[in-house]
């Protein structure tokens, strides 16, 4: 086994040779695997880059899936509601439902819906699916006081703030899984917006967040790529809900400097905003037109 730190340190111009001696050595006796796990074989001219992470001859045995039945320290609940999550889909929500729904107890309301947005965090794309289903449930006991909880406890602990401070991002990674975080706090925010939509949320909720975010953007040293850019993404989520305040996103984009920005990435989400807010408002006065020629 070839620890990672030699691969880095042969990067530098002083390794040079040895990395070129040990990139031959590997391609003569080893096979070799890249960063992400995938196998190379050892004549393959993938590993003449500086990809390879490990190398040996065997690859290292995956670690295996805990099945739903052996999860340790997760209630029996908690377990049966998770196998009933792993069948739903947009075909079976309401199948699934009257099947399993005099077996849902109001005192286990706060376990659901964390259930669920832990399913909505893994699979985002699915996220009008499962609210679908959790929504259901309002016909058997009153989901607003429960999700209103879970969605201050959310805004109150500043969840969707990123947990590294700025100065010390250039080793963002090496403090927390970055990218695990983003997708949880964008998933949320979108199943929020769903049941603002519903009305299971106040509309309060989605422009304090927006408030909250344009705050934070503003108190962020410029150059604090990943924290700007984060932000940028929440705000993003914000305004594809009908309650979200354009006047407070209109006076932040003006404010903004665009074509000043850098980089481009911070640049092109701040065009994206302002496309989204000019979309935004030419629906509103297509809107009111259609209600005055109806009166």
């Amino acid at each position: 086994m070839i620890p990672y730190e030699v691969f880095q340190k042969a990067k530098t111009k002083s390794y040079s040779v040895r990395w070129q001696s040990l990139i031959s050595d590997l391609r003569q006796k080893h096979v070799c695997f890249t960063s992400s796990g995938h196998v190379v074989p050892a004549n393959s001219s993938l590993t003449s880059g500086l990809n390879v992470a490990w190398a040996d001859t065997k690859k290292p045995p995956s670690k295996p899936k805990p099945s739903i039945a052996t999860l340790a320290g997760v209630s029996e609940e908690k377990k049966r509601f998770l196998s009933i999550l792993n069948k739903v889909t947009p075909e079976t929500v309401d199948k699934l439902y009257s099947k399993y729904k005099e077996t849902f107890e109001a005192s286990h309301a706060d376990l659901y819906i964390e259930t669920v947005f832990a399913y909505i965090q893994r699979s985002s794309q699915f996220c009008s699916t499962y609210c679908t289903f959790l929504l259901k449930f309002q016909e058997l006991f009153p989901l607003s006081e429960p999700v209103q909880r879970f969605a201050n406890a959310f805004l109150t602990d500043q969840v969707w703030v990123p947990p590294v401070p700025a100065e010390k991002q250039e080793n963002y990674d090496e403090f927390c899984d970055y990218q695990a975080w983003k997708r949880k706090v964008l998933a949320y925010i979108q199943a929020f917006a769903y049941f603002i939509q519903v009305r299971i949320l106040p509309a309060e909720w989605i422009r304090q967040l927006t408030y909250g975010v344009i705050q934070q953007w503003n108190s962020v040293p410029r150059g604090s790529r990943l924290h700007e850019e984060m932000y940028l993404l929440e705000l993003q989520e914000c305004m594809k809900s009908k309650y979200c305040p354009t006047e407070s996103v209109r006076r932040f984009i003006e404010s903004a400097n665009i074509e000043q920005m850098e980089p481009c990435a911070i640049k092109f989400a701040l065009l994206d905003i302002q496309e989204a807010l000019r979309q935004k408002m030419k629906n509103r006065l297509r809107n009111s037109r259609v209600q005055t020629q109806t009166k």
